[in-house]
């Protein structure tokens, strides 16, 4: 029965395994880990991940000239803020709109379709 047994080498492997044997295996696995680590690292972004309001859109800047019960002044223009306006300090910590004080350094962004309305607005405090 020693050499008898065909398809068998001195080793005891299987003669007729080819070079693919495990590949394919290996290629789902990796394709299981990259789809898990998207699923698991791409979805869990939270605001403190998010880039601040300043990156990606062009602000315009200037200094609060004066503050009204529903408006206020930038360089002696007159805004106001969109519903879902959003304020922040420069860190990217929130505001209140209660934070616009006169004399105020800010950056804010104006709202394309209404040009007296602002959706972002960075305060600057001095340091």
């Amino acid at each position: 029965m020693n050499g008898n047994i065909s398809g068998r080498t001195g080793s005891g492997r299987c003669s007729h395994t080819n070079g693919l044997t495990g590949r394919p295996h290996g290629l789902i696995a990796s394709l299981v880990l990259a789809v898990t680590l998207i699923a698991v690292w791409g979805p869990s972004l939270s605001y403190a991940d998010q880039p601040l309001p300043a990156q990606g859109v062009s602000y315009q800047e200037g200094i609060i000239t004066a503050v009204h019960q529903t408006t206020f002044e930038i360089d002696r223009r007159t805004y106001g803020f969109t519903p879902d306006a959003v304020i922040v300090d420069e860190e990217g910590n929130p505001m209140e709109p209660s934070s616009v004080l006169v004399n105020a350094a800010v950056k804010f962004h104006v709202k394309n379709e209404q040009s007296d309305k602002i959706d972002r607005m960075i305060l600057v405090f001095p340091k």
